[in-house]
């Protein structure tokens, strides 16, 4: 499992815990990244900073990278001739960082064909943003609040009880879902 997106010391701090008292470390590590796969996951996108290496289809006026916002690009490469691959000049196209596109400064196409096209790029963000950093503390915190999450119900004679249920169909809080809906890829 990926590191976490917030430090166990800013979590303490957001949660109220007892930041000298180091008993709860390990749970609130692994609950951590937990909540930061989670949000990943969620959201469809990484929010940390990441290695992409993608083939693209070409005869179009513009590449869409997978993941954004893009940091920096390493290389684009031509693959025409497979066995020959060229390096496109970094002057010869525009990169728009926030939209995760490349276009070609002289307004053509990217020529044809299938997988023509390899770009090798950085993306994501250096330091989660922080609408993000609150989401994973609060579904790690609403977790912590869970305990062990041994049981949702109970019965003894004639008393029951049933815990009741506060997550989305995502099983992610209301709350949480709510503050990562703007941030999912695809305006979902």
């Amino acid at each position: 499992m990926a590191s976490a997106l917030v430090t166990i010391e800013e979590a303490k701090r957001q949660l109220g815990l007892d930041e000298a008292d180091s008993a709860p470390d390990v749970r609130l590590d692994q609950l951590l990244r937990y909540a930061s796969a989670r949000v990943e996951d969620y959201c469809g996108r990484p929010f940390r900073l990441v290695s992409q290496d993608e083939r693209h289809e070409g005869g179009r006026e513009v590449i869409i990278l997978d993941v954004r916002p893009i940091s920096s690009v390493t290389e684009v490469s031509d693959f025409l001739d497979p066995a020959d691959p060229v390096v496109v000049s970094a002057p010869t196209y525009d990169l728009d960082p926030d939209e995760g596109t490349l276009r070609k400064v002289d307004g053509s196409d990217w020529g044809p064909g299938r997988r023509r096209w390899r770009v090798e790029y950085e993306a994501g963000f250096a330091s989660a943003p922080e609408a993000i950093r609150e989401a994973v503390i609060a579904l790690a915190g609403a977790r912590l609040s869970e305990g062990t999450g041994a049981f949702k119900s109970e019965r003894i004679g004639d008393y029951s009880y049933e815990k009741a249920t506060t997550e989305s169909g995502a099983g992610l809080p209301p709350e949480v879902s709510g503050m990562l809906d703007p941030w999912r890829e695809g305006g979902f």
